[in-house]
């Protein structure tokens, strides 16, 4: 059985502009945007996202009347959440959990419906406008150096958050980068794969120069870069 990634009633806020009725959308309500932050987990729990819907609004629309219906998906796996549209500028929240998984969530599209104004006419429009946001899992990244003689030997290490257990376990970027620092920039001098959550490098440097490893972020894991060791 599939875990619904949002639980709970998600309330999104229409951040509008008035257009005129010369300047009218085809639709009484028209889609402009979302804006939902990317989502990091380094503890076990859930976090609630605040969501807003951008939007122009026809003036012949009651606005306190429009509510929408806003499409979650991960991948192939559809969720459905329902939300309501206010216009006094708070935003909605969407309750997402360490447990649900991690990638990118697309928003929308989105079943829009309300009432004109003194009317009694009820209007109904699928907008298909969709953006994303990321829910990734904390990771960190570590060095250690060691000389002897000419060469130093650098050890890399990460891990990141294990939602399972609460706790760190060994993670394996690809292109992990040990970098040497030159005056006062970094210098890459060794690209790497991690396995099993490590990697090994000997540099052959007679003084003393300082060390670190950075990755870059993905779809479900954040980025890091490691403290400075100097050997």
């Amino acid at each position: 059985m599939k875990k619904a990634l949002f639980v709970g009633a998600t309330s999104l806020a229409l951040v509008a502009g008035t257009i005129s009725t010369a300047q009218a959308a085809p639709r009484p309500v028209d889609i402009t945007g979302y804006s939902v932050k990317d989502v990091v987990f380094d503890r076990a729990g859930c976090q609630r996202v605040p969501v807003k819907v951008k939007a122009r609004i026809d003036k012949t629309v009651d606005r306190e009347s429009l509510s929408a219906i806003v499409e979650l998906a991960r991948g192939k796996y559809i969720y459905t959440d329902e939300g309501y549209a206010f216009t006094d500028g708070s935003s909605g929240e969407a309750l997402i959990c360490d447990d649900d998984g991690y990638g990118k969530i697309k928003v929308g599209p989105a079943e829009v419906d309300g009432m004109l104004k003194n009317s009694e006419d009820e209007f109904y429009s699928k907008d298909k406008t969709t953006s994303s946001f990321h829910v990734r899992v904390k990771a960190k990244a570590a060095l250690n150096a060691k000389r002897s003689g000419s060469k130093v030997v650098l050890t890399a290490s990460a891990s990141r958050f294990n939602e399972h257990t609460d706790a760190y376990k060994a993670y394996s970027p690809k292109k992990a980068k040990i970098q040497v620092k030159s005056g006062t920039k970094w210098k890459t001098v060794k690209t790497v794969d991690l396995k099993k959550g490590k990697a090994t490098y000997t540099v052959k440097r007679k003084s003393k120069a300082s060390y670190r490893l950075t990755f870059d972020q993905v779809t479900w894991a954040t980025g890091a870069t490691s403290k400075s060791v100097k050997k």
